[in-house]
């Protein structure tokens, strides 16, 4: 019998044509080239970029000099130095693709650091929250705590999440139960929300972690329906 290559190449060759187009778009993606570009700083050494939206408009911290730091806007190649509170530094954590920032700024005479939003040039003190002003006024009055806040991320909505917590006294054990202090907060159309019992309300579970960069345990917060397993009862007190 004759061997015809016609109906062995054929088949080969239509083997070889789809490999080629499975292969393509990881071959494209493995090459991909990236640029890295300085974003310079605000006059100090050191520059941190936090956050990024889909304009490719950048937040962080730069150094203004050796001791404050001030958060930043980079966009168009050039970076704003959003300002502070009154404090002396401040920091821009998240930025949605409205261009509204969030952060920390320290206060005037730097007594606390609070959460803002910033938007339209100005930067708004997004305060802290009544809960802890009320837990605060239920501690001895030899315990003045600095009452605190930060704002971590804001969505397309004007959603902002955060954390509210103290800073005690130098000598004041901050382990003790009795007067630790850190939740989770939500801020939507200018009203805050305690994320313990508020959250918990609107179907949200409350819950503590570990943080290793600080090793403070802190409070956050997320939607029931990520969980597939009942949270623990501890967190939901």
């Amino acid at each position: 019998m004759q061997f015809n290559s016609r109906y062995f190449i054929f088949p080969l060759i239509l083997i070889l044509f789809i490999v080629i187009v499975i292969q393509a778009p990881r071959v494209k993606a493995d090459t991909q080239q990236y640029q890295q570009i300085d974003l310079g700083s605000l006059g100090g050494g050191n520059t941190i970029a936090y956050g990024i939206n889909n304009s490719n408009h950048i937040v962080g911290q730069s150094d203004i000099n050796g001791q404050v730091h001030h958060a930043f806007l980079w966009e168009d190649r050039q970076m704003i130095d959003l300002g502070t509170l009154g404090g002396s530094s401040s920091t821009a954590f998240g930025i949605n693709n409205n261009d509204q920032i969030v952060g920390e700024s320290q206060i005037a005479s730097n007594a606390a650091t609070h959460a803002f939003l910033w938007e339209n040039g100005q930067m708004k003190d997004l305060g802290v929250s009544q809960e802890m002003k009320d837990f605060e006024a239920s501690l001895p009055s030899t315990i003045q705590p600095a009452l605190n806040s930060a704002a971590y991320g804001i969505n397309d909505n004007g959603a902002v999440v955060g954390k509210g917590y103290m800073d005690f006294p130098v000598g004041i054990d901050r382990d003790n139960n009795a007067i630790n202090y850190m939740h989770a907060l939500y801020w939507k159309n200018d009203a805050m929300v305690e994320a313990r019992r508020g959250l918990i309300d609107r179907g949200m579970h409350v819950f503590n972690f570990f943080n290793p960069y600080n090793g403070d345990s802190e409070l956050w917060a997320r939607p029931q329906k990520m969980d597939r397993q009942r949270p623990p009862q501890s967190d939901q007190s």
